[in-house]
């Protein structure tokens, strides 16, 4: 059951959102702007449902060792190592996905218009931290490990599913984002399973998110100081 709720978030959001955009629309509540503004904690409440339903459901001591590098105290140095190079593989990334898609439109600027105001929230830090190690625990611990034991599926076409799971819950960003984050998702697995923890993964994750929001408010703010000068 718990397997099937996972592949399944993507029509979970759908529903979330669309029930959302109606009840709205009777209560003559501006949607968009309901959604510019609460979209990322909406996104994080159902995200949370669906992890509260996992952890629930899985081995608590499992997903708590993910969290730890089997790395003693004498160790310090590979361990800060890690860190780095996990932090520069998510900015990477970023740079590489920035640099394939166009954020200097008009248009897209615009649907980021409500990044600008996140950062001002005193919320926004930890919301980000706290999707990205939900994600992390859903989509590389819990997922392919699952499918490997519950549905017997080899190691390999576990890791591709979840990651496949892990972009297509992304398509309402453009098909094009449901394959740069299949992309990472499959990146991270392999973090995960050569480090046996989360933590590369979870580094790289939120060094990917909050590059990708401060770009966005920069390119916002950029676009509104232009049409001010005009």
């Amino acid at each position: 059951m718990m397997l099937y709720l996972v592949l399944s978030f993507v029509l979970i959001l759908a529903a979330v959102f669309a029930i959302s955009a109606r009840l709205l629309s009777r209560w003559r509540i501006d949607s968009y702007d309901f959604f510019n503004r609460n979209s990322l904690l909406m996104y994080s409440a159902t995200l949370g449902l669906l992890f509260i339903a996992v952890f629930w459901g899985t081995s608590h001591s499992e997903v708590v060792l993910l969290f730890a590098l089997p790395l003693g105290s004498e160790h310090w140095l590979v361990f800060t190592a890690i860190i780095l190079l996990s932090t520069i593989s998510g900015l990477l990334l970023f740079k590489l996905e920035a640099w394939m898609i166009s954020l200097k439109t008009k248009q897209q600027a615009q649907s980021r218009t409500s990044v600008v105001s996140y950062w001002q929230k005193k919320w926004f830090v930890p919301v980000v931290v706290s999707i990205v190690l939900m994600e992390e625990v859903i989509w590389r611990a819990y997922l392919p490990l699952a499918m490997f034991q519950e549905w017997s599926f080899s190691l390999s076409w576990a890791l591709v599913i979840s990651s496949l799971a892990f972009g297509v819950h992304h398509i309402f960003f453009g098909w094009i984002h449901v394959i740069f984050k299949s992309v990472y998702g499959f990146i991270w697995l392999l973090m995960t399973l050569s480090s046996q923890s989360l933590l590369p993964a979870i580094i790289a994750h939120c060094a990917f998110n909050f590059a990708v929001y401060w770009h966005s408010a920069n390119q916002v703010n950029t676009l509104i100081n232009v049409n001010e000068e005009q």
